[in-house]
């Protein structure tokens, strides 16, 4: 039987876990690492603008997918999806990133009409139930005995959202360097219910994130779950993208670790890979679609 795994959004109580002050020096000689409360300040800041531009934004997503293990006899089983994207707030349920499924193994699976376009352009009033609707008919093209929509490069940056922070106590772990920028390394894990992510055992999340500690610039998100003995792992890495304005999701790294399925075995496997282009930013005032 498919099992689950749906992002929602609520909000709960602040949960900050003691200062890490590293020694670490972050800008310019003598300077300290700055605290939690600065970084992650930084971080909502950054999020929060990057959730509205990128809300603008559809871009391409070529995504290969393997099944591994018993479940899938004969060496495994691939799958490459070729998706629209899109994050957007829906109604009751935040932003929401969902993919919109073009073509299977190199066959058209629908008309490439557009329609996120039509979503940013002219949103109809029941634009929270088509997204729904379009994430939903996406996710049957996954491979696999589970069915999801978190497998989208958006899911554990929104839970560096102003509004979203509250739900998870936070720790900074280390300062450290990404591609020889100044990099803070910030591990949080869900307290609040209900979850982000809807599970049957009503599951936490929990993860990391790389940041620049003063302009929030996220750099690298890893996000981690484990529900009824299966455990999935989500590693995305973001990097700059002309005009658009914020760094955007360059590559997307997934892991699903099956179990707690006596009747499929054990060791089996869902591996997902996932790179990002094509970027549409699309000025809603102006109807203007600025192509890079």
């Amino acid at each position: 039987m498919a099992r689950g795994l749906r992002l929602i959004h609520a909000a709960g109580p602040v949960l900050i876990s003691a200062l890490l002050i590293c020694p670490s020096i972050v800008r310019g000689q003598g300077t300290p690492a700055p605290t939690l409360e600065a970084v992650l300040a930084a971080g909502g800041t950054y999020v929060s603008e990057f959730t509205k531009t990128f809300s603008a934004v559809v871009s391409e997503e070529t995504y290969a997918q393997r099944l591994i293990g018993a479940i899938a006899p004969g060496g495994g089983e691939r799958r490459v999806l070729k998706s629209d994207v899109l994050l957007m707030q829906v109604r009751g349920a935040g932003w929401v990133t969902f993919r919109d499924v073009f073509e299977v193994d190199g066959r058209s699976v629908r008309d490439r009409s557009d329609r996120l376009v039509s979503l940013i352009l002219k949103p109809p009033a029941d634009a929270g139930e088509q997204v729904r609707l379009i994430a939903e008919d996406g996710a049957r093209f996954n491979l696999g005995p589970i069915s999801r929509t978190i497998n989208t490069p958006l899911v554990g940056l929104m839970f560096l959202h102003p509004e979203a922070q509250p739900r998870s106590r936070f720790r900074l772990v280390r300062m450290t360097r990404v591609d020889g920028q100044p990099a803070a390394e910030v591990e949080f894990a869900e307290q609040a219910t209900p979850r982000m992510i809807a599970t049957h055992d009503n599951a936490p999340a929990n993860g990391k994130v790389l940041l620049d500690p003063l302009t929030g610039k996220v750099f690298r998100t890893e996000l981690s779950l484990t529900s009824a003995g299966s455990t999935v792992k989500v590693l995305v890495t973001y990097k700059a993208q002309e005009r658009v304005g914020v760094l955007v999701p360059a590559r997307m790294e997934e892991e699903y670790e099956l179990g707690g399925m006596p009747d499929i075995g054990t060791g089996n496997r869902i591996e997902g890979f996932a790179t990002y282009a094509n970027f549409r930013m699309f000025n809603v005032d102006t109807a203007t679609i600025i192509k890079k």
